[in-house]
């Protein structure tokens, strides 16, 4: 493998300007500069507008971003799909857009990427909780997928052509579970860095973090091999 790939980003984003300008921001500033920045925008959405006058003005500043337009995407799911397919490398870390990463995340992930096929890390909450997210770590093995979702999905870096493998069945909830699920039980290895490197943020609007599922968690975790 390369020792330096070019690292993907993507970023869909329907709301929120600042979240977005604060999110790409941290992006940006990793120490890892070989990287590219998609921000997924749908000029139809109620901030489309303004989302778009923050990704150009991101462009401005730097050459690496790139805007994707996602006019049609009228959920979360689609919109990632698109942002990922346009991704011109083989390794992506999707951020969500209201997420921030601490600058040498990437530059901790990559040594990695030859031993493993999915790269995650720790993190925290902020905004209205504030804590330690409470995930397993080093190499993953099938009783941590069992308990429940055992990867960060916004720090994990991982094959574009593995991210692209979500599974529209659940495109409400989970989907991000159910695809390390199906990689899991494919024989991809993951592996979890101890270290906090994301700041996952809580707030009114956070859909998956404010719902609650069970029956959808129960169903994926009854799918896991070994």
């Amino acid at each position: 493998m390369d020792a330096s790939p070019v690292i993907s980003v993507p970023i869909t984003v329907y709301r929120c300007p600042a979240m977005l300008l604060q999110s790409a921001g941290s992006v940006l500033a990793q120490t890892y500069r070989n990287l590219e920045l998609l921000i997924g925008v749908n000029l139809e959405d109620d901030e489309g507008a303004a989302l778009m006058r923050a990704a150009e003005y991101l462009g401005d500043l730097d050459g690496r971003v790139r805007i994707v337009d996602c006019a049609g995407c009228d959920d979360g799911f689609s919109k990632a799909v698109r942002t990922i397919a346009a991704c011109r490398t083989e390794w992506v870390s999707g951020v969500d857009y209201d997420d921030l990463w601490y600058p040498d995340k990437l530059a901790r992930q990559v040594p990695l990427l030859d031993q493993y096929d999915v790269v995650s890390t720790g993190g925290c909450y902020f905004g209205d909780k504030h804590a330690v997210i409470d995930v397993p770590t080093g190499r993953l093995n099938a009783d941590h997928f069992r308990r429940g979702n055992p990867v960060m999905s916004t720090s994990a870096v991982m094959r574009r052509a593995d991210l692209l493998k979500l599974d529209p069945a659940y495109r409400d909830w989970a989907f991000d579970y159910k695809l390390y699920v199906d990689l899991w039980n494919a024989g991809r290895k993951f592996y979890a860095l101890p270290d906090v490197l994301v700041l996952h943020r809580l707030h009114a609007g956070s859909t998956y973090n404010t719902h609650d599922r069970p029956e959808v968690l129960k169903r994926i975790q009854a799918l896991v091999k070994g």
